[in-house]
């Protein structure tokens, strides 16, 4: 949401939407539809991934990795490879942490 108010009115949607009501006139709606709401929703991101293009360094490469495995694997293996990569490059964070406990 671009403001408060347009993330509130989102919400109130949502939970408009989500009634037993209005969620049974929109349950024959087609899988592909669904999917072309959302696509446009994301698509901006997708293609111009501001947040990630100002990445550097060690955090760039676990960003970009995951987004690879993700996009190949599955969210979930996605994700574990994000995780891998980011002990791998930064092992002494995670010794520091174990030492203060």
């Amino acid at each position: 949401a671009s403001s408060p108010l347009a993330g509130l009115v989102a919400g109130a949607a949502t939970l408009a939407l989500a009634a037993p009501g209005p969620s049974a006139l929109l349950a024959p709606t087609p899988k592909a539809v669904l999917a072309a709401v959302v696509l446009a929703a994301v698509l901006p991101s997708v293609l111009h991934p501001k947040d990630m293009l100002r990445l550097g360094g060690r955090a760039s490469l676990v960003a970009w990795s995951t987004t690879a495995a993700t996009a190949l694997l599955d969210p979930t293996k996605g994700f574990l490879v994000g995780v891998a990569v980011h002990v791998v490059l930064h092992p002494k964070r995670l010794v520091t942490r174990q030492k203060l406990e």
